[in-house]
């Protein structure tokens, strides 16, 4: 997603919500039909970065601190709220938690959307000083890096105080020693690298505080390649050929946030943050493109950039964290000769976990309703704590069926998906006129 799609107006962000399961399903469908082969032909990406874990308090920390029992008491009187309204929902018709049932439009959404803003809201402003006000710096970082992004009320108006929280997080970044205070200030200074105090931030100096990670590695070669700097490149992607780790902590800024509201906060107000954010996380890019360019079909053909990209493919394969990291390995596998059973097996544990996130999609008439919050608002509990591969991993052994059926059902249902665009060039071009 663009940077751009940062700054559109909160209420279009919020329709396309839903549940916290929509937006991490699309991203791994995007970043599919990009590692299948056509990464090659793509241009740089504009430098990005995500979040990066905090080092004074551990995520699973925060979430450990949490009334745990307030919450799930929370989660139960919600569930028996869902059990008790009927299982058959009118056409015209949606269910809000804490609402009820409210008038839909063509697709089963929601048609007044002004109940979610206003609870996202709520919640947003019982959070930014509690963050402001911890004793942790990664807190206060993620509190900024929110105001940053402005809010579900933001307006011309409060650009100047999103500029402020922006520097503000930019200088803190400067002399900080977390990786994750530094992610969130690269990502809040996105769209201004060259401007004011974001002009000190760089991917060189955030890879510095966390050198053992892969990912960051191929942040650093985003930006060489950027600006036209091949040896950089090249050097990255060898650093990152020989790291440790590969995690870009998907769904920490999500999960972070949820841990330090207040536990009072009701689920309707909790549901819609973490919608919210989600959608903020998920308008981030990764840096994964570039690997894929890099190690071109035609481009491993040499045997020292073989080797490289057969060394980031392990590295992807056995410590990335996303199913992105996942596809990717898969990718680059086949094209620097992993054994076709290897890339076969791969691939299909890759779709079968995409399934899994699709099927786990609730209809849009009922992805505002108490159930589908409480089954949003675990995902980001159970993806914080584990990462989004490990999560998807057990929930494909808890399936009852296996990858390779899953993997058949996801891939069945892409062909009808992509049949049927290519049989209605019509509506493209109708879309396309002014």
């Amino acid at each position: 997603m663009s940077v751009e799609d940062q700054q559109s107006e909160p209420s279009n962000r919020v329709r396309w919500l839903g549940a916290a399961l929509i937006l991490l399903a699309l991203a791994v469908l995007v970043w599919q039909a990009l590692l299948a082969g056509q990464g090659d032909e793509f241009p740089p990406l504009e430098p990005v970065v995500a979040d990066a874990p905090p080092t004074r308090l551990s995520l699973n920390e925060m979430l450990a601190s949490a009334d745990t029992s307030r919450l799930a008491a929370q989660a139960a009187s919600a569930a028996a709220v869902a059990m008790a309204a009927s299982a058959a929902i009118p056409p015209n018709e949606a269910e809000i938690c804490g609402v009820g049932r409210v008038k839909a439009d063509d697709s089963g959404a929601p048609l007044n959307l002004e109940v979610i803003q206003r609870a996202a809201q709520q919640a947003r402003e019982r959070l930014l000083p509690v963050l402001a006000n911890d004793a942790d710096e990664t807190a206060r970082a993620l509190g900024l890096f929110l105001q940053s992004t402005g809010s579900s009320s933001a307006s011309d108006a409060a650009l100047p105080a999103g500029a402020s929280a922006r520097d503000a997080l930019a200088r803190m970044a400067v002399a900080t020693r977390s990786p994750q205070t530094y992610g969130f200030a690269i990502r809040a200074c996105q769209g201004q690298r060259g401007d004011g105090v974001c002009q000190m931030l760089s991917a060189e100096q955030w890879v510095q505080l966390d050198s053992s990670n892969a990912m960051l590695w191929l942040q650093v070669a985003t930006d060489a390649q950027a600006r036209g700097d091949a040896a950089a490149v090249a050097e990255a992607l060898y650093r990152a050929s020989h790291a440790t780790t590969a995690d870009w902590y998907a769904g920490t800024v999500a999960s972070m946030a949820l841990a330090k509201l207040p536990a009072d906060v009701r689920l309707p107000e909790r549901g819609a943050l973490a919608a919210e954010l989600l959608t903020l996380q998920a308008n981030g890019a990764t840096p994964h493109l570039v690997a894929s360019q890099y190690c071109s079909v035609t481009a491993v053909h040499d045997s020292n950039r073989q080797q490289v990209c057969s060394a980031l493919a392990e590295v992807l394969a056995q410590k990335g964290s996303t199913l992105t990291d996942a596809g990717l390995s898969a990718t680059i596998g086949q094209r620097v000769g992993w054994p076709a059973e290897r890339v076969a097996a791969a691939r299909d544990e890759v779709s079968a976990m995409s399934q899994l996130q699709r099927q786990s999609v609730p209809a849009p008439s009922s992805a505002w309703g108490c159930a589908s919050l409480v089954q949003a608002t675990n995902q980001i509990a159970q993806v914080g704590q584990g990462g989004e591969l490990n999560t998807m991993r057990n929930a494909l052994k808890r399936s009852t069926d296996d990858a390779a059926t899953l993997a058949k059902r996801y891939r069945d249902t892409e062909a009808r998906r992509i049949a049927q665009a290519a049989s209605s060039p019509a509506s493209g071009a109708s879309s396309a006129s002014p």
